[in-house]
């Protein structure tokens, strides 16, 4: 079996194969097998994965990311909050004192910021993949996921949000109508992503499936 990972090992690198093979000792052949593992399942410590978790406001981005790097065991980062946290003040605040145009700014510096030699899961902002070529450098440095949810379950869980600033407190008919503008003017951005994922009645079982889904993209 090491023979044969070394094969694969010394193809994608361009090693000269017989000096792979050459049984040096048990040690060596353990790092070979972990070397593979890291490299080609693209989880390990050879590789870093960056994820970027785009979707509407209320779609389960940071709760969604928060087990997804627990599976991968990397980091996690919620982008607003990093914000909110950089600049000492909410994000409400943010906008309603100085702005969306200065916090799409903070946000596309705020993005770029994490360490490239690093794994993380990222959630990000509903608008961040819309403004400042946000999209093309996440698609770029990462595999990009869309999470997707009625419109109907949405607006139940964003009713009386206030922490929102670009839903306010609106009622739930007039918060749909909000939701499905949003979702028609950034659906171009969002269906750009590697892969997407239906948040409806996720549970353990789907979350398997997409870690695999995962693992076969990178």
């Amino acid at each position: 079996m090491l023979y044969q990972l070394s094969y694969q090992v010394s193809q994608k690198w361009g090693c000269k194969y017989k000096i792979l093979v050459r049984p040096i000792d048990t040690i060596f052949s353990r790092f070979l097998f972990f070397f593979y593992r890291s490299e080609f399942l693209g989880f390990g410590f050879f590789c870093t994965v960056k994820i970027y978790l785009v979707g509407l406001s209320g779609v389960g981005k940071s709760s969604f990311g928060k087990q997804l790097s627990n599976r991968l065991k990397s980091s996690f980062i919620d982008l607003d909050q990093e914000i909110a946290k950089r600049e000492g003040k909410s994000i409400a605040s943010i906008f309603e004192n100085e702005g969306e145009k200065h916090f799409r700014k903070l946000e596309s510096a705020q993005l770029r910021l994490p360490d490239p030699t690093h794994s993380f899961v990222m959630a990000t902002g509903g608008g961040t993949p819309c403004f400042n070529d946000n999209l093309n450098y996440m698609l770029d440095n990462g595999i990009v996921v869309y999470l997707t949810l009625p419109i109907a379950m949405l607006a139940s869980r964003l009713v009386n949000s206030y922490s929102r600033p670009l839903l306010g407190t609106k009622g739930r008919e007039e918060l749909e109508a909000l939701l499905a503008e949003q979702l028609r003017q950034r659906e171009v951005y969002y269906t750009k992503a590697h892969l997407s994922v239906e948040m409806k009645n996720m549970n353990k079982e789907r979350m398997d499936a997409f870690v695999k889904e995962l693992e076969a993209r990178v």
